[in-house]
């Protein structure tokens, strides 16, 4: 899947800010051709193109047309997309008595909705290559089902996420798709307080905060792996590999 003159695509969703921006920073040091996308923020889209040197394509993967026009411009300017990692999301907190219900059905929609679109979209281009990896970007934790007070928008559809996911994987075994999730922790990314990491170490299931390099080494874990498909990877704060 590296970039050997090939240039098959690795395409990240959300892949300039954020974890988005460390997993496109890996994986473009690791030699893999990375395409990202941006929603609404251009101008810091734009300044992570420069810095990586990777193309970044405005679309809102949770509208059809965007996702379908995303593809035919990678395809036409790039190349075949053949890896694709589901990382764009949102995260509203709050109680669900207060949390508003467009806020709730746009967190399903992007992690959801979107992950299962793109997936179907960038399918024909995978078999095409003869294979592809699909890397979905979850949260730890959710193996356990646990309750959450001020997160559970975003633990219930990345729930709902890895259930496609370990779907998606038993659909696609025997076609060379690997279809995973890499499930972080409590993010740190060296912006906030130490008041601020307190109070994440007691929320993280492992009590630790987790670096956004490990997530990203992670998912190249995962694409530059050939017979894993079906697994959660968690990343809090170290691998944990949990089967079907």
């Amino acid at each position: 899947m590296a970039d050997n003159g090939e240039r098959s695509v690795v395409l990240i969703t959300g892949g300039y800010r954020n974890l988005g921006f460390w997993i496109s920073r890996e994986l473009k040091k690791a030699g893999y051709y990375v395409v990202a996308t941006y929603r609404t923020d251009r101008e810091r889209a734009e300044a992570t193109a420069i810095d990586l040197h990777i193309p970044i394509y405005k679309a809102d993967v949770t509208i059809r047309e965007d996702v379908l026009s995303l593809f035919e411009r990678i395809e036409a300017n790039d190349s075949i997309v053949g890896a694709v990692v589901n990382n764009a999301s949102t995260f509203p907190t709050g109680p669900l008595q207060t949390l508003s219900l467009d806020d709730f059905e746009d967190t399903f929609r992007t992690s959801v909705f979107a992950s299962n679109m793109i997936i179907n979209r960038a399918l024909p281009g995978m078999n095409e290559l003869g294979g592809g990896k699909i890397i979905n970007i979850g949260m730890a934790g959710l193996t356990e089902g646990r309750a959450y007070t001020r997160v559970a928008a975003h633990a219930a559809a990345k729930t709902a996420l890895m259930v496609l996911t370990r779907s998606w994987a038993k659909e696609l075994r025997n076609e060379n798709i690997m279809v995973n999730m890499v499930s972080p922790g409590m993010i740190d990314y060296g912006r906030e307080d130490e008041e601020w990491r307190a109070r994440m170490r007691r929320a993280a299931p492992s009590g630790k905060l987790t670096s956004p390099l490990e997530v990203a080494s992670a998912v190249r874990y995962l694409l530059e792996t050939g017979d894993v498909s079906g697994k959660v990877i968690e990343v809090d704060p170290t691998f944990n590999i949990s089967s079907l």
